[in-house]
């Protein structure tokens, strides 16, 4: 098959005729449907209509169970946060609370700052917890009875004793009479804090499996040895003001001495005592005694009564401690680490000698052995069936697992998106038993041409690249293939790059497709895999199974009308004209105005409160089929208008345009490309000859037909409804194409009477061929009182260029009846403009006034003039003759 002009010809896999061939898959075909809808058990009318009109009350990723509801989710990013706060909070209070319960600091400064924000943050703590929610048996529970028995049962008393504690601490502080000073009574409060330590375990939890998860088995066993030095070095604080807070209890000593009587420094002669000197020297001293007892080293300290000595043992037993399970754990964490590189070890060590054996080529063997280091040295990626923890989980949190890593790339789907609302537990059976994961290594390959496509993919993580393969004779490095449209399509669609989120062989999905280039991953990455006929057994769901067979209907028609001149070939990547838009607007007026309902319940603010927009009138648009309503990828609510535009181009390179309407009411300036609204069920080229069947029927000859090198393009425009209040996004589809040779426009279906500076079209039936010198002829068209300075419109488009009103209205112009009660009530205005100037006609600023003032001057057939200065040259048809398109030009005065 050969697209047209290019000498690129189709892959030869491929059926004769593809894709016009392509049929769609058998679970979707009219028969089918018909059978597995009749199989279906019948649901009661009022819950057929719920399913259809209400949304899925399930939409949350655990489901959780709501009467009262709590504020916060245990998973949530907020409350991690919050946990590593608090995790931050206890670690800064049990390192400042020793020194201030051993030195006893005076409250001034930060610390008087930190006394009151301890009590505070811990007391609103409690009420944190109360608006958390809980997990009991893998079920989130959002209640607020369960959630408040459970916290009673475990830590509110001791998070209640804590917090009560620093309270009365500080306000015996506050009024005792050593204001300054913390009394021995209130450091008891403080030292209970160090309880609350346990609670933050399930933070601790939190950065280990984030550990487990992101960090490799060296960076895992780093983190270990990293967290044992910093116990180490918190434990030598913690006996360093251990240690200097016996020495100053001189009234416990059973000898009268301390060790501090022999800490003293001889500075010149004179004599320093050791609670003379500052808090730095006393505190290293401290620290530098506890070190010495944890590695058991010398110290020159010693103790000096028998709290001291007591003191003295325990350091030197947890040094000991220390040192044995240091020792244990840093083997255990080398030999680990060593097991963990055995089986590499082995694996290289194998492919080296079988290497060897083989004989293979020294540079291919260097390749080799490069590419299995690289690959060894990264970490493989768990699937499923390798977590046998999994096969322990209910299958209804099983499948919220799995839903729940499919939601991104089902969200960035329109379709699914939609599915979501309508019913979130038939798009988990989706996940469940038609959707899996797989891994790929860079270089790997996931499909090649000419295979058979049973699944679609959506990138979840990473970037692969697809080559389009197809059998051509051109060379692609010839700088002259630029002239050919399609042929550079076909060079840059040879290598494409395919990124997170995006969707590859969509089509697989809806017809029975094959496909047409390859696909390998460019990194290690992550895709889903969607199986097509497990998917469409699992669309058990009438509204979504309705939705379902529409989408694929109206993809199958585009797919197999994909073609030169109007489109380009189809491939793995994109389809033309499958835009989900697109499709919506093709769809049956019952399917758009499903779809419709469940867009317009978007548009609910989520307090169920005040609407964004005032729906009503947009609901009753949608229901009576006159708006399309849709929700986008990206969630955002649309209106969508598809409009087929055609832009006719005669032999001198001008465009055939509708320049406004004329009637009763006045004139209406639009410059615009004639064009129609595509219809339900539509194709582009469908509507496209609908629009010459029609609308150009008035002004085309008998047999009309379009020349050679037709092209298509998409244009998107957005901008705010003001009768909706809703973002309106027009689709125009610009067919390029330029008149036959011999072809014409019709003028007038009767002659019309000669005027004063020239004769009208004297050709068969009035028409004037395309191209020639009447087509661009000129009329003199005279200003009123023969001043014609004073009706003068100039606008200026450039420093070298202005455009004036006599311009255009010397144009020859088509006029098309718009009747109503069998009269022509209005003509719509139709002439052959240059580019540049249907540029600046179309310009609303500058161009509208000269439209109009053009306009205003153009006589109806009817004999009516628009404006009292104009009278009528041609007789008014009658009503029941079909009329063509009419020759409209102003008729010139005398001077009198």
């Amino acid at each position: 098959m050969d697209l047209k002009g290019t000498g690129v010809d189709v892959a030869p896999w491929l059926p004769q005729g593809w894709p016009s061939v392509l049929e769609l898959r058998q679970q979707l075909s009219l028969k089918y449907h018909a059978r597995a809808a009749a199989a279906m058990p019948r649901l009661p009318m009022h819950t057929s209509r719920r399913l259809h009109m209400d949304v899925s009350k399930d939409s949350n990723d655990h489901a959780p169970r709501r009467c009262g509801q709590a504020f916060i989710s245990p998973t949530s990013k907020s409350h991690v946060a919050y946990s590593f706060l608090s995790l931050f909070v206890v670690i800064f209070e049990i390192t400042c609370l020793p020194c201030v319960l051993a030195w006893d600091f005076e409250l001034t400064g930060w610390l008087h700052v930190i006394a009151w924000g301890t009590p505070i943050f811990w007391t609103l703590d409690i009420g944190v917890n109360f608006c958390t929610g809980i997990f009991s048996g893998g079920e989130l529970i959002m209640d607020w009875r369960p959630i408040a028995v459970s916290y009673a049962k475990n830590w509110f008393a001791m998070d209640f004793l804590i917090a009560l504690s620093d309270w009365v601490s500080l306000l015996i502080g506050l009024h005792s009479s050593e204001t300054i000073k913390v009394v021995r009574f209130t450091k008891l409060g403080r030292t209970i804090r160090l309880v609350g330590i346990i609670r933050m375990v399930r933070v601790i939890r939190i950065v280990e499996d984030i550990a487990d998860m992101w960090l490799s088995e060296a960076f895992r066993l780093a983190g270990r040895l990293g967290s044992i030095f910093i116990v180490i070095m918190w434990a030598a604080h913690f006996l360093s003001c251990l240690w200097f807070f016996i020495g100053t209890q001189r009234e416990l000593s059973d000898t009268g001495a301390t060790w501090l009587d022999g800490a003293s420094v001889d500075v010149e002669g004179e004599h320093l005592g050791f609670l003379d000197a500052g808090f730095l020297y006393q505190y290293t001293t401290s620290f530098h005694w506890a070190i010495s007892q944890i590695s058991l080293g010398a110290t020159d300290s010693m103790p000096s009564n028998s709290s001291e000595r007591l003191v003295f043992v325990f350091a030197t037993m947890m040094g000991f401690l220390f040192g044995s399970v240091l020792v244990s754990l840093l083997s255990a964490g080398i030999i680990d680490f060593r097991i963990s590189r055995r089986d590499k070890i082995v694996k290289m060590r194998t492919l080296r000698r079988y290497l060897a054996e083989s004989n293979a080529k020294s540079c291919i063997a260097r390749a080799v052995t490069k590419q299995v280091e690289q690959r060894l040295s990264i970490q493989d990626k768990l699937d499923e069936r390798d977590v046998h923890a999994l096969k322990l989980l209910s299958r209804d949190l099983l499948s919220q697992l799995r839903f729940g890593m499919s939601k991104a790339c089902f969200e960035g789907h329109p379709l699914f998106r939609l599915w979501i609302r309508i019913d979130l537990k038939c798009v988990q059976r989706v996940c469940d038993e038609a959707i899996s994961a797989r891994h790929f290594r860079a270089k790997d390959e996931v499909f090649s041409a000419g295979a058979e496509a049973i699944a679609a993919y959506a990138v979840s993580q990473g970037k692969f690249s697809y080559t389009r393969e197809l059998a051509t004779d051109l060379d692609l490095t010839d700088p002259g293939i630029d002239s050919m449209p399609d042929a550079v399509e076909a060079r840059c669609s040879l290598s494409s790059e395919v990124g997170t989120g995006d969707w590859v062989s969509e089509a697989a999905l809806w017809v029975e497709w094959t496909h047409v280039g390859r696909l390998e991953s460019a990194a290690d990455s992550r895709m889903l895999v969607i199986d097509a006929d497990l998917m469409l057994r699992q669309l058990l769901h009438p509204a979504i199974r309705m939705i379902a067979r529409e989408y694929a209907v109206q993809f199958h028609k585009r797919l197999r009308s994909a073609m030169p001149p109007l489109s380009s070939y189809p491939s793995d990547l994109v389809v033309p004209r499958t835009d989900y838009c697109d499709l919506v607007c093709a769809m049956s007026q019952a399917v758009q105005a499903e779809i419709g309902r469940q867009a317009i319940a978007e548009l609910t603010a989520p307090d169920g409160g005040k609407m964004k927009i005032e729906t009503a009138k947009l609901l009753e648009e949608v229901e009576a089929g006159r708006s399309v309503v849709v929700v986008t990828g990206q969630g955002l609510v649309q209106r969508v208008v598809p409009l087929v535009v055609l832009r006719l181009v005669n032999s001198d390179g001008a465009l055939f345009a509708k320049i406004g309407r004329i009637g009763d009411a006045g004139c209406e300036p639009s410059c615009q490309l004639p064009g129609a609204k595509q219809d339900e069920g539509e194709t582009v080229d469908e509507t496209l000859q609908r629009l010459l069947a029609s609308r150009m029927s008035e002004l085309l000859a008998d047999k009309f037909e379009l020349g050679e090198g037709r092209q298509a393009c998409t244009e998107v425009a957005e901008n705010e409804s003001k009768t909706l209040g809703l973002r309106t996004r027009y689709v125009r589809t610009v067919i390029s194409a330029a008149i036959k040779a011999g072809q014409c426009i019709d003028a007038p279906t009767r002659r019309c009477r000669n005027t004063q500076v020239g004769d009208p079209p004297s050709s068969p039936r009035g028409r004037v061929s395309v191209g020639s010198n009447q087509v661009l002829r000129r009329f003199k068209t005279p200003w009123s009182g023969g001043h014609s300075s004073a009706r003068r419109i100039t606008v200026r488009l450039s420093v070298a260029q202005t455009l004036q009103c006599s311009d255009f209205q010397q144009r020859i112009v088509w006029a098309v009846p718009k009747f109503r009660d069998s009269e022509p009530r209005a003509w719509e205005c139709y002439t052959w403009l240059a580019p540049e100037e249907f540029d600046f006609l179309k310009d609303a600023s500058g161009g509208e006034p000269v439209l109009a003032s053009w306009l205003s001057l153009l006589v109806p057939p009817e004999g009516r003039a628009i404006t009292t200065e104009c009278e009528a040259i041609y007789a008014r048809p009658k009503p029941a003759q079909k009329t063509r398109g009419t020759l409209l030009h102003t008729e010139p005065f005398s001077d009198a």
